[in-house]
């Protein structure tokens, strides 16, 4: 009998790792899955690279500029590619 081969998963572009979720937004996702027919590991995966594409992070603007009202951008929006 020959034997059966199975190649590993390209693990190159993926990895694993934990978080702590509330269980609200597991249901979110759920519902989304149970919806778009995509899973919800693909979905959250969609989630976070639309974040990590769009997030910008500020700093409190100085007190002698707007008396400490306000942020300023530090860095900009960045396109992953």
């Amino acid at each position: 009998m020959a034997p059966i081969v199975i190649q590993p998963k390209d693990s190159d572009t993926s990895t694993t790792f934990s978080v702590r979720v509330q269980k609200e937004l597991v249901a979110t996702f759920d519902r989304l899955s149970q919806k778009t027919g995509r899973s919800r590991n693909e979905l959250i995966n969609m989630a976070m690279k639309y974040f990590a594409d769009n997030a910008v992070i500020a700093e409190p603007k100085s007190q002698y500029d707007t008396g400490g009202k306000g942020y300023t951008v530090i860095e900009p929006k960045s396109k992953n590619p």
